[in-house]
């Protein structure tokens, strides 16, 4: 049985045009693996006490304030690195 995807109303065989280095079988688990890491950090939940939630109203707040801290925490590392070469 040959692999065919139908395109519009027409029919594609999928071995006829596809260079001998891309694995059709490989290529299909990636896509699999990637759907099912996406399926996991899509469920993932993360409590947030309700004080927290009075200041930050939406999940994208609370993203970029951890973003915030993890450039600060950056700066102080490399401010010791600094320091410490002296």
């Amino acid at each position: 049985m040959r692999d065919k995807v139908i395109i519009l109303e027409g029919e594609c065989d999928l071995t006829d045009d596809i260079a001998p280095e891309y694995d059709l079988e490989n290529m299909q688990i990636d896509v699999e693996q990637t759907e099912k890491l996406r399926a996991y950090a899509r469920s993932q939940k993360i409590k947030i006490d309700s004080d927290l939630l009075e200041f930050f109203k939406t999940p994208e707040a609370v993203n970029e304030a951890l973003r915030g801290l993890m450039r600060l925490m950056g700066d102080v590392e490399q401010a010791r690195e600094m320091k410490d070469a002296a």
